[in-house]
């Protein structure tokens, strides 16, 4: 066995390549994962044996008693798809939105879609770019039932931090990136001119901010907010620090005054497992009163609100529905040329890089 260390990569560590015939492969693997559920070990005991202290820390809230049977929420959604052929990855994105009386849906839902701008030979890029234009769309649809909703719903983060990811983006992705940015900013001025809250939905945490706050490095909000959260209790809004200088930057693309649009997230347990709550200042004070809504019109073992869960079912691009027109279309795409070899061009493709 040898070592080959990663100098510039690991300064002032001693971590190291281990180099070993293969068949000694699956001890070090066993030794690897038995080494980290020591340190996870560790970090749980840390949480259970502070957790009062800790519940004190994250301003631990219970829900209250409110009837919800006439709570009208606007629930938006959007999901995307793609192929990805040997003429680049060409996606398809929609977004949903439906009223909802209660856990009731009330109105026949509205899609929107647009045509993304390029096709992308780095298929990670398209999917992206996919991700923002998304965004955009629910934005915008959420608008158009700004005059009769109690709150709104979007499935996903308000947090979404554009400026780590337009590092990576095209300059098509970065002017999506600033659009999506910008109809977030629109969509909550308008709200809240019509004192309407604005709620993003975190089904799947992977965030660090309550375990910032609380000094718990190494350990994830999903973690730390399961290990010390009972159902139906939330901990008190936490200022998102960092998306202020986005926040500021929409804000004078659209001429809005960014002033109470600074994003907070609640970790709240709903059901079997914590779901993040992300709200505007402007809003910040309703807390009690939306989580217990919330609570009221959420399925028993996610936790997740209904309304969320009924457009995430009709916002998806299915594989197979996708391929089929995807497939459809091509072919008559090779008839028109003439060339029915020019669909191996337009094939998906399969298999790594």
């Amino acid at each position: 066995m040898r070592k080959a260390t990663l100098e510039s990569y690991l300064a002032d560590r001693e971590d190291s390549i281990i180099i070993v015939p293969y068949s000694s492969i699956k001890k070090l693997i066993e030794e690897n994962i038995e080494r980290s559920s020591r340190a996870l070990k560790g970090s749980i005991l840390k949480v259970s044996s502070a957790r009062e202290s800790l519940r004190k820390m994250a301003g631990i809230m219970k829900t209250v008693d409110v009837d919800s049977s006439n709570f009208r929420t606007v629930a938006v959604d959007a999901g995307y798809n793609g192929v990805e052929t040997a003429a680049g990855f060409r996606p398809v994105v929609i977004a949903v939105a439906a009223m909802f009386r209660g856990a009731r849906k009330e109105t026949e839902p509205i899609a929107a879609t647009m045509e993304v701008p390029d096709i992308y030979m780095d298929e990670e890029e398209g999917r992206r770019i996919s991700s923002i234009v998304g965004f955009y769309l629910q934005f915008r649809l959420a608008r158009e039932f700004l005059s009769s909703a109690d709150a709104v719903l979007l499935d996903g983060p308000l947090n979404m931090g554009f400026s780590h990811l337009m590092r990576r983006f095209s300059k098509d992705g970065v002017k999506l990136a600033e659009m999506a940015g910008s109809e977030l900013v629109s969509l909550l001025n308008e709200a809240r001119s019509f004192g309407i809250p604005v709620l993003g939905v975190v089904k799947r945490i992977r965030s660090s901010v309550l375990s910032r706050k609380l000094k718990l490095s190494g350990l994830s909000d999903l973690a730390v907010s399961d290990a010390f959260l009972s159902r139906g209790e939330y901990t008190e809004p936490i200022k998102a620090d960092w998306m202020w200088d986005d926040i500021v930057l929409w804000s004078r693309l659209v001429n809005v005054d960014p002033a109470g649009l600074e994003i907070y997230s609640s970790f709240a347990k709903l059901g079997r497992k914590p779901i993040r709550i992300d709200m505007p200042e402007y809003c910040v004070d309703r807390a009690e009163e939306l989580l217990s809504h919330l609570a009221n019109i959420s399925t028993p073992d996610s936790g997740i609100p209904l309304p969320i869960t009924a457009v995430d079912r009709l916002s998806k691009v299915g594989d197979e529905v996708y391929r089929m027109f995807y497939m459809r279309t091509m072919s008559r795409v090779a008839k028109e040329l003439g060339d029915p070899t020019v669909i191996q061009f337009l094939s998906p493709q399969y298999g790594e890089d």
